[in-house]
């Protein structure tokens, strides 16, 4: 608006101009040409705006992507962070656990084998004795009717 403003100031407005310069429509050819024109201008204009706003769309996409791309690996790390730290308290929890079910089955076999080794014991030494009254009984039946 405000060029139009400007020219018309500088130029002057000149009613009669306006008119000689409007196309004959009854002239085909002539109203053919400058539509021709005209949407040949509007076309390139609007290509042109086109490929501009194209540009623009693939910039911002690209941008959105690498910040999406940065945003996925950030949020990987963290993941794999968090699942590191996880398993590694279960598996610390799993290995306690195991170390203090061996350690009881340990105490229980240690348990158990000196039970036996006290079993063994008092049978060797039931035997011995046993024995040694076969012999006392042995020696006696022998020696011990003499009298």
């Amino acid at each position: 608006m405000q060029q139009v403003e400007d020219y018309c100031s500088t130029k002057g407005f000149n009613l009669e101009d306006i008119e000689n310069a409007v196309l004959d429509q009854s002239n085909p050819l002539a109203v053919q040409v400058f539509t021709s024109a005209v949407m040949s201008e509007i076309n390139q204009n609007l290509n042109s705006f086109a490929e501009k706003l194209l540009a623009q769309i693939d910039e911002k996409n690209k941008n959105h992507i690498i910040s999406q791309q940065e945003l996925n690996e950030k949020l990987r790390e963290e993941i794999v962070t968090t699942v590191d730290e996880v398993v590694s308290e279960k598996l610390d929890t799993k290995l306690t656990e195991l170390k203090d079910f061996i350690d009881a089955r340990e105490i229980e076999a240690t348990k158990r084998d000196n039970e036996m080794i006290d079993i063994i014991k008092n049978n060797m030494e039931q035997k011995k004795e046993e024995s040694v009254n076969e012999k006392k009984g042995f020696f006696k039946n022998i020696f011990g009717k003499r009298k």
